[in-house]
């Protein structure tokens, strides 16, 4: 396909059309060549959900990640999930009655959902053959299958114009090859080593593993998907990245349907070899940006605003390095410093303070309480890698 052109097969878009002026109920199937499949749902032809593809649980993982992070997957049992078919779809419906999300949040999810769906779709449709089989249904088909709840109804023109659109960037920015389901690695090392800047060979050595997909590195970094996959184009091109095929997560990882979730935090299950840096303070603004400037480096971030709930938090996961605010309410930061250091697992886990002040004897006590570093607010990007790189020996 050349590069820059938005000449393309759309026989998706156009059975998808032809659905429009036809009250369609029921479901189309679409069946690909090389075994995937998905299940686009209508309801009077309008969209109602969509799934299927390589990744379905990590898909939904991203999902239900992205759009209802308050929710505790642990805390809330939802019955009789394996008697739907739209499991997923269900759990929305569930979550929306008892008031854990609002309606709001859960058509945002089934919109990217549905969007996410339809362009794996079209793009694997320039690849290899998919054949297209509608089936017609009654609405106590779609009420059997978890659909009961309408969220929402989703119009087939606009959904195929956002579609489209994307579709269209991604082409013109000559990724037609480059899958989102697929996860990036390194292939050749030295070429990679030489041919970037160590910051940048450090970050893509913390993140592109093999292990999490482009769908997934974009969700945890906080960064669009399509401009992190052509960052890395040039690096593919040249063959000091590849990408690989990679397993979806199994149930026992999935929200509400495993039995044994660790956290809350999917990167701990997905990517539990990464550095885990925790930050200690009362202000969200400061987690917002520790967050933003700590996934995008590559490592997994773990917030804690209640000095409350730092060292039960802390004993159940213990951290490769804490950032500390001094000035909270309730526990200062020094008596949180002092009450840490009495725990024998984390006895030796770096700690960097955080002030406002840059005074000496903010500094002296620091250290006499056993902290490795100090900080002053307000944040600076390259000072808080450094100390991770300093404290943990990422760099290495």
């Amino acid at each position: 396909m050349t590069s820059g052109t938005n000449i393309y097969n759309d026989n998706l878009f156009r059975v998808l059309k032809s659905f429009e002026k036809k009250q369609f109920t029921g479901w189309l199937d679409a069946e690909a060549s090389n075994g995937q499949t998905w299940r686009i749902y209508f309801c009077l032809s309008r969209l109602v959900w969509a799934d299927g593809g390589l990744h379905p649980h990590r898909s939904w993982w991203r999902h239900i990640t992205q759009y209802c992070p308050q929710i505790d997957y642990n805390k809330e049992k939802i019955k009789d999930l394996d008697s739907f078919e739209c499991w997923n779809y269900h759990i929305l419906a569930v979550l929306i009655r008892r008031d854990l999300i609002s309606k709001d949040e859960a058509t945002e999810l089934i919109q990217n959902k549905v969007y996410e769906v339809l362009f794996d779709i079209i793009q694997l449709e320039q690849k290899i053959s998919i054949k297209y089989i509608p089936k017609l249904a009654s609405a106590d088909f779609l009420w059997e299958s978890g659909l009961k709840f309408s969220i929402v109804l989703l119009r087939i023109d606009r959904v195929i114009q956002s579609v489209k659109n994307s579709w269209e960037e991604w082409l013109g920015k000559d990724l037609s090859l480059v899958f989102p389901n697929l996860a990036p690695m390194i292939k050749d090392d030295l070429a990679l080593k030489q041919g970037v800047k160590d910051v940048v060979y450090h970050n893509f050595n913390k993140l592109f593993k093999g292990k999490l997909s482009l769908r997934d590195l974009a969700m945890m970094m906080n960064q669009d998907l399509l401009r992190l996959s052509y960052s890395i184009s040039g690096y593919l091109k040249k063959e000091w990245l590849e990408l690989l095929e990679i397993p979806d997560l199994s149930p026992e990882n999935t929200p509400f349907l495993g039995a044994n979730l660790e956290s809350q935090n999917p990167e701990k299950f997905l990517n539990s070899d990464e550095i885990l840096i925790v930050c200690i303070d009362d202000s969200p603004q400061i987690h917002k940006i520790m967050k933003q400037i700590i996934n995008k480096a590559g490592y997994r971030y773990l917030g804690i605003e209640s000095p409350l709930q730092a060292l039960p938090t802390l004993i159940s996961s213990p951290p490769d390095l804490i950032f500390l605010d001094i000035g909270m309410p309730t526990i200062n930061g020094y008596e949180l410093l002092a009450q840490i250091r009495r725990i024998s697992k984390l006895k030796e886990v770096p700690i960097i303070m955080l002030t406002s002040s840059d005074g000496i004897l903010d500094r002296m006590r620091s250290k006499v309480g056993g902290a490795m570093g100090f900080l002053t607010k307000p944040i600076v990007i390259n000072e808080v890698i450094e100390s991770i790189q300093k404290y943990t020996n990422s760099q290495n």
